[in-house]
């Protein structure tokens, strides 16, 4: 999942009338943590946030950095 498929995913969700929109969450798992925030953040309509496995920005930047 990326950035782009977030909104798309929140409509689906919010078309259902099976599902409860005072109750939508997002979970991320280890860089999907960063896309979950991200859109928790900025999607709206998120009523829980479940991270886990995050990745650090200083791991993140010793693994790309590696030769």
């Amino acid at each position: 999942m990326t950035d782009d498929d977030c909104e798309p995913v929140l409509g689906w969700l919010r078309g259902r009338k099976d599902v409860d929109q005072d109750k939508v969450a997002w979970f991320g798992l280890g860089i999907g943590s960063a896309i979950a925030m991200r859109a928790a953040t900025f999607e709206g309509g998120c009523k829980a946030l479940v991270l886990e496995d995050v990745p650090s920005l200083r791991d993140t930047v010793a693994a790309q950095t590696k030769t």
